[in-house]
Order: structure tokens, then C-alpha cells, then sequence
């Protein structure tokens, strides 16, 4: 069953009324709303055009699965849930994709987290707070800010794991605070505008490899003389260019250009700053996660058919997404 305009489904697939008529100026609520909750499941539910399409507050041993959220503030927004699944489900065309705050452990798997575009917040996975969080094996794409990790693990669990994404298109990849210690590895960076920004100050602390396997990007200029798959020498990237071009929306035009290349190839070599990224390890071919197909029948989005003919050319299989539904995004 589809979903219909302003209405979201429960857990077992019958409707639910309307959160506020459809075109009205109305505040509107949450899709789902869970609070302290042990061992509930969501699973194969449609929600459109509501506050948070499901928000959850504590609760422990919650999966949430092959549900489609669109059209939303939050697509999923969690505080202080202990052991969340969040699997194979599709947030696309909402202000921010998947928020996980406080709590733990998490693990985010096989998601489509698409086309988060609010300029203030506009996160494709937000990690703030969270302790033992794992985001692996999601196609993250065409959002502002792929992944944004901050302080993640303070909270006594471990730091978080990024592995195995495909994260393309964004305008930003990876923003990165200080006192966040996460891994990645295995992730494919594709034409990212920035692929990885500094918040605060301070140095980045994040590792880029793990067991000898770093992660694809897509601006790599290395070389893998060996032909192991491996690049022969490191990615190293960061300096103000990107922050720049993060931070100004109107250079978004120029980034991959060659005056905006020059300038970050001069300050690479001559600028006395620490690099944000050193990938010691850097992969040649990217990885193709399997996430579940969008709703068929709609809209095509060139923004996820550009991703997939990116992947294929970065030296990974085609993206298996489908299309984007009509209608557009909620104001910020």
C-alpha cells in the first residue's frame, strides 16, 4: 500500500489519519512516536509530510526496517535508544535523514539516505553523543552533509564505524569534530563538493584504514603500481579550500574546477597546516552497497542517476536506486 499525502501507517500497515488536513498551515506531528519502548519493531510502514517521521525517546532492543520516510523534518530522529537497528529502509526528501543522539549502541545498515537538502541541518546521518554507533553498507547521496560525527563515544561506548558507504554527490562528506574518534574504512567518496571538513578546533583524530583496507575517493591522484587494489601512496586531504567551499554555497559552482584545484594543490604543498585526512591505504574501486530500490513509478532524480554513473565510472558496479517521488520538500 502506498503512501498517501500528509498520512502516515503504522507498524501493521493500516492507515493512520491524517497528521494535519493536506494544505493547510497547520503544525504537523510525528509519523511514529515512541517513548521508553522495549523490543517494538516498525517495519514496512510508509510516512509522508509529518514532523519526524519516527521519533523515538529511550527504549531499548527497537528495529525499525524496510520503511520509506519522505517529506519530513527528521526522516528518523532518535534520543538515548540502547540497541537500535535502523535496516534497509529509504528517508529521502526530508531535512535531514537519520539523527542518532545519546545512547547505544546503533547500527545504521542498508539504508537509502537521499536528498537531505535543508541548508541549516541537511544531514544524511547526524552521530552526536552516541556510544558504539556502526553506519555501514548505506548509499548516502545528494545530501548537504553526508555524515556529520560529533563527539560520538564520549558517552563511554566505543567510538563509531563508517564502512562500507556509498557516500556521493553531497555537498559535503564527512564533517568531523575533535573529539571524535571514528573508523572508516571501505567507504567510497565519489565527487563529493568537500569530501572532508574540520568542525571546531582543534586536530581530527579519526582513522582512515583498518587491517590494511582504507577507502575509495574519488579525487585520489596516486597510483597502484602493484595492481593490488591498493593505492601505493596515501590520500592525504584537508585544508581551508574545502571549508570554504562547505561553508559558501555559491562556490559549490566552481569546486571541481581548476582555479579552486590550483588553489588546493599550492596549499597542499605550502601551507603549514595539518591535513584533516590521511588514508594510508586507499582503495581503487568502489564499493556498491545493496539498499533497497525507491518507489517505482515516479519521478526520475538526476541527482541518483548522476550518482550511479559516478560509481560505475570511480570503478564500482551501478547504483541500485530507484526514483524520487513527486512533490516537494517541506520548507526549512
Amino acid at each position: 500500500m502506498g503512501p498517501d499525502e500528509g498520512h502516515a501507517h503504522d507498524a501493521e500497515g493500516e492507515p493512520v489519519p491524517p497528521l494535519s488536513p493536506a494544505g493547510s498551515a497547520g503544525p504537523r506531528g510525528d509519523g511514529i512516536w515512541l517513548w521508553n519502548v522495549v523490543d517494538a519493531v516498525v517495519r514496512e510502514s510508509r510516512i509522508s509530510a509529518t514532523r519526524d517521521g519516527i521519533y523515538l525517546s529511550y527504549g531499548e532492543r527497537i528495529r525499525l526496517e524496510g520503511n520509506v520516510i519522505s517529506d519530513a523534518r527528521y526522516g528518523i530522529h532518535d534520543m538515548y535508544a540502547r540497541d537500535l537497528r535502523i535496516r534497509r529502509n529509504v528517508l529521502r526528501g526530508n531535512l535531514s535523514g537519520c539523527l542518532l543522539m545519546y545512547g547505544g549502541p546503533v547500527v545504521v545498515e542498508g539504508n537509502a539516505i537521499v536528498e537531505s537538502g535543508s541548508p541549516s541541518t541537511g544531514f544524511g546521518v547526524l552521530v552526536k553523543d552516541a556510544g558504539d554507533v556502526l553506519v555501514r553498507g548505506n548509499a548516502i547521496v545528494d545530501d548537504r552533509v553526508a555524515v556529520h560525527v560529533d563527539d560520538a563515544g564520549r558517552t563511554g561506548g566505543a567510538p563509531a564505524r563508517i564502512e562500507r558507504n556509498l557516500i556521493a554527490a553531497n555537498q559535503v562528506g564527512v564533517v568531523l569534530y575533535p573529539s571524535s574518534r571514528p573508523t572508516f574504512t571501505g567507504n567510497a567518496f565519489v565527487e563529493n563538493a568537500a569530501q572532508v571538513v574540520l568542525g571546531g578546533t582543534g586536530r581530527a583524530r579519526a582513522s582512515w584504514s583498518q587491517g590494511g583496507v582504507g577507502n575509495h575517493w574519488s579525487d585520489y591522484q596516486g597510483f597502484d603500481a602493484d595492481g593490488d587494489g591498493v593505492g601505493d601512496v596515501p590520500y592525504v586531504q584537508g585544508g581551508r579550500v574545502g571549508e570554504l567551499v562547505a561553508r559558501s554555497p555559491v562556490l559549490l559552482a566552481l569546486a571541481s574546477g581548476p582555479a579552486l584545484r590550483l588553489v588546493e594543490a599550492v596549499e597542499e604543498r605550502w601551507a603549514p597546516r595539518e591535513p584533516i585526512v590521511v588514508d594510508p591505504a586507499p582503495l581503487m574501486r568502489a564499493v556498491r552497497p545493496r539498499v533497497p530500490a525507491l518507489a517505482p513509478g515516479d519521478a526520475g532524480s538526476p541527482a541518483l542517476a548522476a550518482a550511479g554513473l559516478l560509481l560505475a565510472g570511480a570503478g564500482g558496479a551501478g547504483l541500485a536506486l530507484g526514483r524520487r517521488a513527486k512533490g516537494g520538500r517541506p520548507g526549512a
